[in-house]
């Protein structure tokens, strides 16, 4: 049985899952440690995946890949006990849209990003951009972040949130948040939903593919004959977000995630500070997108980072005045 499989896995890895039922560990496959207060691979008793390096699979592989392959008989005792009460429930999608309203009316709200990005007073309040604490039980970071509305369908259903000062994870979510391609509505006119009816915003533009939703808007402020969509994370991609891609009609695609292994790549140096802590490569996401796009019909390519120092990200050329040639 899986659950018996995953109650050995636990055990043998002395490890414990948590409310949800997942397990927080180092990555089989690209070695990536395990961190608390950050979500990097984590499974269940049906499988897991990477953040990282967005490698998944099920249990019975991943646990493979652990050296348990759960033919043998089960240890004689469980240290894994799975909760017996679940913690209270995070605030469901109703109430997102009034929480995007106290946050976007903090009176420290323009100070607060204006202090993480030089972005415009004027952008903060046309997208929403606030500032507090997630609600209750719904983050594991209860300190005060910046908030960025993810919006879809003319509501929001969730959010991105970005640390201050606190130590915990730089970037999450709170609980029943939905992932969305940020921005991604605009790449398509009117039609029904997300329909892919008609081209918006993207068509006969470049279409910017980067990882951090303010990274986005600060590359259209810049230069408005582009088009910007946030991924929100490396191995996000979803495969519907190919398509409307597709139906946009973008001049052309460039995806330009952070100069690492796990965005864009960083080239032979990202490829040695990678091997240097971890057992083996990985394909950089980057690649990754770009080979999905191109085998869709869609003319796209990876952005060159050149000598640009590794970790960095579009956000810090953009400070530079970069201008997007």
């Amino acid at each position: 049985m899986m659950d018996g499989l995953f109650d050995d896995l636990c055990y043998r890895l002395g490890l414990r899952p948590d409310h949800r039922g997942y397990v927080q560990a180092d990555c089989p496959w690209c070695g990536k440690e395990a961190k608390r207060g950050q979500s990097h691979f984590s499974f269940n008793a049906y499988g897991g995946s990477c953040f990282v390096c967005g490698e998944h699979a099920g249990l019975r592989e991943i646990a493979r890949l652990f050296g348990v392959e759960g033919d043998g008989p089960a240890p004689a005792r469980h240290a894994v006990q799975r909760p017996k009460a679940p913690r209270p429930a995070a605030r469901p999608h109703a109430d997102f849209e009034a929480l995007a309203l106290v946050y976007a009316t903090r009176l420290d709200a323009v100070a607060a990003w204006q202090a993480y990005k030089p972005i415009s007073a004027e952008t903060v309040r046309a997208y929403r951009l606030g500032l507090g604490p997630a609600p209750l039980y719904a983050s594991k970071c209860p300190h005060e972040r910046l908030q960025v509305p993810l919006i879809a369908e003319g509501r929001v259903v969730g959010f991105r949130s970005r640390t201050l000062a606190c130590g915990c994870a730089k970037w999450l979510s709170p609980g029943g948040s939905k992932m969305i391609l940020y921005n991604g509505e605009r790449l398509l006119g009117p039609g029904p939903g997300m329909g892919l009816a008609t081209a918006g915003l993207a068509r006969g533009r470049v279409l910017w593919i980067v990882e951090n939703p303010i990274d986005a808007l600060m590359l259209e402020a810049l230069r408005p004959d582009f088009c910007a969509v946030a991924t929100l994370g490396v191995s996000m991609w979803q495969t519907e977000w190919t398509a409307i891609v597709r139906a946009s009609v973008p001049r052309g695609v460039m995806v330009c995630y952070d100069n690492d292994r796990p965005g864009n790549g960083g080239g032979e140096r990202g490829r040695a500070a990678w091997m240097a802590t971890h057992p083996r490569d990985i394909m950089p996401n980057g690649v990754r997108l770009v080979n999905a796009l191109l085998a869709a019909g869609v003319r796209a390519r990876l952005y060159d980072w050149g000598d640009a120092p590794l970790k960095a990200d579009i956000g810090d050329m953009l400070k530079e005045g970069y201008d997007g040639n």
